[in-house]
């Protein structure tokens, strides 16, 4: 998310749970679709990071 988010030229800044927001209000994700979306939201600003902090991504970058 954070590499779709800078492509475009969207501010990426801050952690991971504010990234879901990012996507929303640029409109990436349509707002009709913002419930649908809730539990991949919670999973994003939960879930996730600590998984990826953890497993060692952090901070890697848009490389692989």
């Amino acid at each position: 998310m954070k590499i779709r988010c800078a492509a475009r030229g969207w501010s990426q800044a801050g952690q991971m749970k504010d990234l879901p927001n990012t996507v929303f209000t640029e409109g990436l994700i349509e707002p009709m679709w913002q419930s649908e979306f809730s539990g991949l939201r919670f999973v994003l600003e939960s879930g996730v990071p600590t998984a990826r902090n953890k497993l060692g991504g952090h901070g890697q970058g848009a490389r692989l």
